[in-house]
């Protein structure tokens, strides 16, 4: 889907000949060398030279050299990260001496458990540039933000649903497991969070991410395939209140859609591939024979070959219904007999041949839907006490034309801090984020029914109404009943820092996570004219289209599931300066987590009333389903199912880092426990509402440790 906001903004950008130097021209081109050094004289590998304006430029080989096919006197432009982009003219054999920025290496990136400035980083890592990121993308979903704002992070979209969540990566697929994914671990605000669509954009502050094992080690194997490390907005001393509100107002537009070409083409390419693969060429009783092709060749014609719209059919001329039984037959015109000697029957008298080229992606789609979003925030500090509060809405809604996709989020944030002493530093935050969203529901062709439409052709349909009533395909998506899912999150954390000596402080946070998701869906009887059968009676040569219900029972369900965790962090943090030059961090610290997940799945069919979709107002025996078991099956309603519990075990970690000189570091860890599983336990089963845990029991052995000796020129913030 494509998104257009609903902002307009104006820049200018002065000639390049104000500066003194020339566009590329239309004069002789030839290749123009050159090298690019530090101000030590050091080569700058990796360094683009740039034609500005344009996409025409290279990169400097690790000698620093580099050669571009320019001609002379033209303005390029010399950049690398780190260090600050310079403006020059092209000519064969320039020198050029680039210079550190200064502002970037003292920029200071989040990192596992702490900070650090870039230029002591020894890892991969990446930041993101979230006010310019987010203020250009005006995206509710945190996730799909990101998209193209990270060397090496992946982010890819496989549905263009509002409901859909993204899939993210980190340097590529990590994994050939087909049950196992290739997906980062993603902490917001030091605990582990599982769905980036509860965290709205507006809230964030920064985001890390750590891409190599230098990087992510800390946080053990969990973390095997990068981290990304998100921070949100906190209290902050300020010297007056500050109120903000935003909005956004855009709209959805699908950006590529299958295009069918008319359907006599589609046919005659359907008759040839049954043909070489040696099989008639029939779907769903009709025989695609010439014949056949010729008479949707002649609707075409009478309709100067343009696609319908959604309309009232016409029969005898959009669709033809078969009044007497067709047999396949031989290549000479006798009839074909199977193995048993029986003759195949291929239509049956009343089934219909359709002729009609229907406009799919006309009716199906609308070609614009609105989608807005408002943030208000509050910030600001009395006395000790700091504060920020923020409350965000989001609604989006599908392209459908018929039956679309409805989203809406709603996120309430509060950040309160209060230093009670000059040492100590206490606060609390509180994230409450409620989504919902509703979709068509109903089995077969109702829930994929975007997806069937693409299937048949355009001929198949047919996508139009006889007497006012719709054929399948858009009956179920009508009259399908609705899947709605309502999720709500909550966060509630605490954290202190308490400063013992100066360079030496301490650092505790405990946090508790409750994911509550409450799916209801109904299914309704869908009444129509199902075109996957006989449409018509057949009275001698006379045929009556009579429309009927094509499913015929009703139900409702749910599935309805808590997600409670808890998460404790400790750990000591000691930096002290030698001089100008010598510099020593270390951390360790205790990582305690804890999580509980519990659902249960019930059905029940016979509604008494189809507008009042409850388990009370159901007449069927209503049972109940454990996914979470191997041997999964429906079971009546007072069969004991439940859920599980798992217990996380506690985890150190230490790391340690000493710069001297400027120029080399030593840094060693993190170190952290390995659990090993040394056996489990089962409790008895509890009734439907309860659970049947599982509670692991772990001990910790061992240590991983890292050394690493680099040379800080050679050393990368942001390693693809």
């Amino acid at each position: 889907m494509m998104l257009f906001a609903g902002t307009l903004s104006f820049s200018a950008t002065a000639a390049a000949s104000e500066s003194g130097l020339q566009p590329a021209a239309a004069a002789q081109q030839q290749p123009v060398k050159g090298t690019i050094v530090d101000v030590n004289g050091n080569p700058v590998p990796g360094a683009s030279v740039m034609i500005p304006g344009t996409t025409t430029g290279t990169v400097t080989q690790v000698d620093g050299t580099f050669s571009l096919n320019v001609a002379e006197g033209t303005a390029v432009e010399v950049g690398c990260l780190g260090y600050t982009t310079v403006a020059v003219e092209a000519k064969n054999g320039m020198r050029i001496v680039l210079k550190e920025d200064s502002q970037y290496l003292e920029e200071v990136v989040v990192v596992g458990y702490g900070t650090q400035k870039k230029a002591n980083l020894t890892g991969a890592v990446s930041t993101v540039d979230v006010g310019k990121i987010f203020e250009a993308r005006p995206v509710a979903d945190a996730a799909k933000a990101l998209q193209g704002a990270v060397p090496g992070l992946t982010v890819m979209n496989s549905s263009g649903g509002i409901g859909s969540s993204p899939t993210i990566q980190i340097r590529g697929l990590g994994t050939l497991s087909n049950s196992q994914t290739s997906e980062p671990l993603i902490v917001v605000d030091g605990v582990v969070m599982e769905d980036l669509s509860y965290v709205n954009t507006q809230d964030i502050e920064s985001i890390s991410v750590l891409k190599d094992a230098a990087s992510t080690s800390i946080y053990g194997t969990r973390a095997a395939f990068g981290v990304v490390l998100i921070t949100t907005k906190a209290a902050k001393k300020m010297d007056r209140v500050r109120v903000t509100y935003s909005n956004n107002f855009g709209f959805r537009t699908p950006t590529v859609l299958p295009e069918y070409p008319n359907a006599y083409e589609q046919q005659v390419a359907f008759k040839l591939a049954k043909e070489r693969a040696g099989a008639t060429p029939e779907l769903f009783g009709m025989v695609i024979n010439d014949n056949y092709i010729q008479q949707t060749k002649a609707w075409e014609e009478r309709h100067n070959w343009k696609k319908s719209g959604y309309r009232e059919v016409v029969f005898g001329d959009d669709i033809v219904i078969a009044t007497k039984d067709t047999y396949q037959t031989n290549p000479d015109g006798s009839l074909y007999l199977n193995n048993k000697g029986k003759p195949v029957k291929l239509q049956s008298a009343g089934q219909a041949n359709y002729y009609a080229d229907w406009d799919v992606a006309g009716i199906f789609y609308k070609d614009w839907t609105p989608t807005q979003n408002h943030n208000f925030a509050v910030q600001g500090s009395t006395g000790r006490v700091s504060y920020y509060m923020s409350f965000g809405y989001d609604k989006e809604e599908g392209t459908a034309r018929f039956a679309p996709e409805d989203l809406k989020k709603w996120n309430v944030t509060t950040n309160v801090t209060s230093d009670v002493f000059d040492w100590m530093q206490v606060g609390v935050r509180f994230n409450y984020d409620k989504k919902n969203f509703s979709q068509p529901y109903g089995l077969g062709i109702g829930q994929g029914s975007l997806q069937y439409i693409w299937r048949w052709g355009s001929f198949f349909g047919p996508y139009g109404t006889y007497n006012g009533d719709d054929f399948r395909t858009i009956a179920y998506r009508k009259q399908s009943g609705y899947d709605v899912d309502k999720s709500n999150f909550m966060r509630i954390g605490g954290f202190t820092k308490i400063k013992l000596m100066e360079g030496l402080t301490i650092n505790a946070d405990y946090t508790y996570n409750v994911t509550d998701s409450d799916r209801k869906y109904s299914e309704n009887k869908i009444y129509g004219i199902n075109n996957w059968s006989t449409i018509a009676t057949i009275d001698g040569d006379n045929a009556t289209v009579t429309p009927g219900y094509i499913k015929t029972y009703t139900a409702v369900g749910t599935n309805a599931s808590r997600n409670v965790s808890y998460a404790f962090n400790a750990y000591v943090d000691y930096v002290k300066t030698f001089g100008d030059a010598h510099n020593f961090h270390a951390m360790a610290g205790v990582n305690a987590e804890e999580g509980e997940f519990s659902r249960i799945v019930s059905y029940r069919q016979g509604l008494l009333d189809m507008n009042l979709p409850e388990f009370e107002l159901a007449t069927g025996t209503q049972n109940v389903y454990n996914p979470d078991s191997s041997a999964a099956a429906w079971h009546p309603a007072h069969t004991h199912i439940g859920a599980r519990q798992d217990i996380s075990p506690v985890s150190t970690m230490i790391t340690k880092e000493y710069t001297f000189l400027n120029s080399m570091a030593v840094t060693t860890g993190p170190q952290s426990s390995l659990p090993e599983a040394i056996g489990h336990s089962s409790l008895p089963h509890r009734p439907a509402t309860g659970s049947a845990r599982r509670i692991s029991s772990l001990r910790s052995r061992g240590t991983c440790q890292t050394v690493s000796c680099v040379p800080r020129s050679a050393r990368s913030a942001t390693k693809p």
